[in-house]
């Protein structure tokens, strides 16, 4: 069955009905001459949206559309769709899913904030969402983002695996949790071909500044700028993390597996200790030791917003035979990834900063030489046409009366 046209992208994000003739060949299966597949990535130009759009437009025979809220950069392997999903029109969102195999709700939020505030992020766009896969023709798979956090706090020494009873402490994870269960409620009802990966804490290149390995990680670029020592306010506590381009990779494989009406765990299985962490992400920015001032944090603290558990470490052997999938990426590796793609950033950024202002120095100059020019002309007798240039002309003299 031909799928429906969809909307071309216009300046207002919303779209004019223009049809697009490359979806017409319907569900494809990705092989090298075979038809395309399509994948809609809603947040796509986030921390996660954009290592997920790479991951995925490394396969051949991929289209992946990156769905954001307004304009954005780029994203590597992937077309952007301007689509405010939670306030833009339902149509356009219907249409977007309606041709696509598989769609990745990968749109995060702040950890930080009120249950109304996060309930207000949440479930209404994935109320939306579902509704908009479920009328979908081609019956996509659905792929839902959620978080270790939905388990709660858990005893010291625990492997938490799916089955694992959800108690969820904070409005972010409580809200992840309703999020989930409504994922997991549609496919039950067999209106979604749906599956959830429960994420755990997640660090690599580009980990956003709110985080806390991205907010000391910037802390350290300001100290190697000028000299200054960080103050580093670590907990015992122990998390379970993974690299992002293996949370990319596990997303992936999800979206083939024979993983519906399932919840994975996506971690590396294993918990490394805060104040370790931060150590390795000192090493990997080259940051002398003695400018890390190293201090006791206060009781109760975290190191991220948004959970109160000290301990996570989860088991995947459930991503393993679902999904074939492992963590490929060391901490170490990840840590320098992160570091780098900092530098790279923030150097980036300044060649842009600078081109701006060359730019704008040019047109001033420019705007200064047609003044110029303009008084010359204007302080000049009219020439005859065409004798302006002719070898030995002068200007005629007024003849006084």
């Amino acid at each position: 069955m031909p799928r429906p046209a969809l909307a071309a992208p216009v300046n207002d994000g919303r779209y004019d009905g223009s049809h697009d003739a490359s979806y017409d060949a319907g569900r494809g299966d990705g092989a090298p001459g075979g038809p395309e597949r399509t994948v809609v990535v809603l947040g796509g130009a986030g921390f996660l949206g954009r290592h997920i759009c790479r991951a995925f437009g490394q396969l051949p025979g991929h289209r992946v559309l990156a769905v954001t809220r307004g304009p954005r950069e780029p994203v590597p392997g992937a077309e952007l769709v301007p689509l405010d999903v939670l306030t833009g029109p339902a149509e356009a969102l219907h249409a977007l899913v309606a041709r696509a195999d598989a769609v990745v709700n990968a749109v995060t939020d702040t950890w930080e904030g009120t249950e109304a505030q996060m309930t207000a992020s949440h479930i209404p766009l994935l109320e939306r969402l579902v509704r908009a896969v479920a009328a979908a023709p081609a019956r996509p798979r659905l792929v839902q983002l959620g978080s270790v956090y939905e388990y709660g706090q858990v005893p010291v020494g625990t492997v938490i695996g799916e089955g694992h009873p959800a108690d969820p402490v904070s409005p972010y994870a409580r809200t992840k949790l309703a999020g989930t269960r409504m994922v997991l409620d549609a496919t039950a009802e067999g209106r979604v071909d749906g599956c959830v990966l429960r994420i755990s804490n997640v660090c690599g290149s580009g980990s956003p500044r709110r985080s806390f390995l991205g907010g000391l990680a910037e802390r350290l670029r300001r100290a190697m700028a000028d000299g200054t020592p960080v103050s580093l306010d670590v907990t015992e506590d122990r998390r379970d993390f993974i690299d992002v381009e293996d949370v990319a990779a596990a997303v992936v494989s999800a979206a083939t597996a024979p993983v519906s009406g399932r919840v994975v765990n996506i971690g590396r299985g294993t918990a490394i200790s805060v104040r370790e962490l931060a150590w390795l992400l000192v090493a990997a920015s080259g940051l002398p030791p003695h400018l890390v001032d190293e201090r006791p944090a206060p009781a109760g603290a975290t190191p991220a917003g948004g959970n109160s558990s000290s301990w996570t470490q989860v088991d995947i052997r459930t991503a393993r035979e679902l999904l074939g999938w492992s963590p490929r990426v060391p901490l170490e590796d990840s840590l320098h990834r992160q570091w780098t793609a900092l530098l790279e950033g923030r150097r980036e950024q300044r060649e842009q900063r600078d081109q701006r202002e060359r730019r704008g120095q040019r047109a001033q100059q420019g705007q200064q030489g047609h003044e110029d020019i303009d008084a010359v002309h204007l302080s000049r007798p009219h020439r005859p046409a065409g004798q302006q240039d002719l070898p030995g002309y002068a200007e005629p003299r007024r003849q006084s009366r």
